[in-house]
């Protein structure tokens, strides 16, 4: 009896010592997980919020059109839409129905160059430039908007306006000779589908520099920043899909006529005079606020 209790207690005691060590491993590993989870949340919320750089040689390294230095002259833009390598829009996009607006409205070839000038700058390199129009193109498409509508700054509607006070400064002013030569490289490559902006995430709708560029994301927003440029975004809302080019939209721009100078003097005057240069910082906003809203 007395050798049964004994064997009866030791068994007790074994189960003791096995309960206490699985409570400890249970605790432990407990621990362990949670640790590492909140570790793996930290990692991914550094990563989710961490830029990515993309240098314009990847943008720039494919195609017969950048081995041959098409990019890098004045000559006009090649026949087929321009598209990295990892566009989700691997055929471009289907741009026609802008072409109407254009042509009814010569001047907005002149403020596209104003813009992009204010922008990027007028010596950027030209995929750059491309890049730079393609997003406000891009907005109007998502958006449901007129080119008129996006190319708009807050001096001109507090509200609606997109772009920076001095984008469309005084000394970011295009010259006729330089609207043409825009209008026959930029505007023709942008219009016949040219998709650069999109280096995976779709197509982007908006830049910004500075404290916006740092804002945008820390939200999250999906983008990039080309290296020695301005940071892309995928800005919504997204009301409307991005058609894709179809063979039918590289015939033909319908641009129409128009006097460039008279353009030119009629935004003179909405024009100011740039504070930094000939790049302006173009979302250091001076007085409204630097997070742009919806518009």
């Amino acid at each position: 009896m007395k050798k049964l209790t004994a064997s009866s207690a030791l068994c007790v005691g074994l189960s003791l010592l096995a309960t206490q060590a699985e409570a400890q491993h249970k605790t432990h590993s407990g621990v362990v997980h949670i640790q590492a989870e909140a570790q793996h949340k930290t990692y991914s919320a550094v990563v989710h919020t961490q830029r990515e750089y993309v240098r314009l040689a990847e943008v720039c390294a494919f195609g017969f059109w950048c081995d041959a230095g098409i990019l890098n002259s004045n000559n006009p833009a090649p026949p087929g839409p321009l598209v990295t390598p990892k566009a989700k829009l691997a055929h471009g996009i289907d741009r026609s129905q802008f072409r109407l607006e254009i042509a009814s409205h010569p001047e907005l070839v002149v403020k596209m160059t104003h813009m992009v000038f204010g922008e990027v700058g007028r010596q950027a390199p030209l995929p750059v430039k491309i890049i730079q129009l393609e997003t406000a193109f891009n907005r109007a498409q998502a958006r449901g908007q007129t080119l008129a509508h996006v190319l708009l700054s807050v001096k001109e509607s507090p509200n609606d306006g997109y772009y920076a006070i001095d984008t469309y400064c005084a000394a970011a002013e295009p010259m006729p000779g330089e609207v043409e030569t825009f209008e026959k490289t930029v505007l023709t490559a942008v219009l016949q589908g040219s998709n650069l902006s999109d280096i995976g995430y779709g197509p982007m709708t908006g830049n910004a520099s500075a404290d916006v560029a740092t804002h945008q994301f820390a939200k999250g927003d999906p983008g990039y920043q080309l290296q020695a440029g301005d940071a892309y975004f995928r800005e919504g809302p997204f009301i409307n899909d991005f058609p894709e080019s179809s063979r039918s939209a590289l015939f033909g721009l319908g641009l129409g006529g128009g006097s460039y100078s008279a353009s030119v003097a009629t935004l003179r005057a909405a024009g100011s005079s740039c504070s930094r240069g000939l790049r302006p910082s173009s979302r250091t906003h001076q007085g409204p606020a630097p997070v742009r809203a919806v518009r």
